[in-house]
């Protein structure tokens, strides 16, 4: 049975995680939309285009597949819970996840590197956030969060909080 409402409700909610770029979420919510509209509604045509048009971003853009990005995302979400928490180990473990799934963006390397810094293992933090320079030069947060880590001595833990940010993938 198809639902109207829902797949409007679903619809909007993937338009609202799209302004957020929250990709995973937006494209969840609009297979949503395609499992509960009808086939020849608006909704269920545009949520179809953008589903298509996403995909063939991220896979010319990133070199993965829908899904493969979805779940890098996931794990750094999951990964970026537990640094906010203060749980370094956990955190480089989710990081390390989500990179399996797509290692072509420098997010989870910074992170990985701040992770590290908190920890006092200066050379593992520097060699992480280096990746994340490699893979992007002009990559703010890993500048500024390298020139803090170098200032450190082997560990000695970082002890002011620095730039950190959240998952985005499309370029």
């Amino acid at each position: 049975m198809y639902s109207l409402f829902l797949s409007k409700a679903h619809y909007n909610l993937a338009v609202a995680y799209k302004s957020i770029f929250d990709v995973a979420n937006m494209i969840r919510a609009f297979r949503k939309v395609l499992d509960l509209a009808h086939p020849n509604t608006e909704f269920y045509a545009n949520a179809r285009d953008m589903i298509q048009m996403i995909e063939k971003s991220i896979r010319e853009n990133n070199g993965v597949d829908l899904d493969a990005f979805i779940n890098a995302q996931d794990e750094f979400d999951r990964a970026f819970s537990l640094m906010e928490k203060g749980d370094w180990k956990n955190a480089i473990k989710g990081f390390e996840r989500s990179i399996r799934w797509h290692s072509s963006l420098p997010q989870p390397y910074g992170n990985m590197g701040l992770c590290y810094a908190k920890m006092g293992n200066k050379q593992a933090a520097l060699a992480a956030l280096e990746k994340a320079l490699e893979i992007d030069p002009n990559y703010e947060p890993a500048i500024l969060n390298k020139a803090a880590t170098e200032k450190l001595n082997e560990g000695q833990c970082l002890s002011v909080d620095l730039k950190v940010t959240r998952y985005y993938g499309l370029r």
